[in-house]
């Protein structure tokens, strides 16, 4: 291979994991997100059991 090749071929596997990684970084606050809705939405739905308790 080419010194300009490998030079060329490195810089395309670094771009591809910059991308992977801003992918896994978006994914995960995605799912931190979303589990962080489902805890809310269960504790206020405890809270609101707890109000029509006699």
């Amino acid at each position: 291979m080419e010194r300009k090749e490998l030079s060329k071929t490195l810089f395309t596997k670094a771009l591809e994991t910059q991308h992977n990684a801003f992918l896994w970084v978006a994914l995960t606050q995605r799912l931190a997100s979303i589990g962080a809705r489902q805890v809310v939405s269960q504790s206020t739905m405890k809270f609101a059991s707890c109000d029509d308790d006699p």
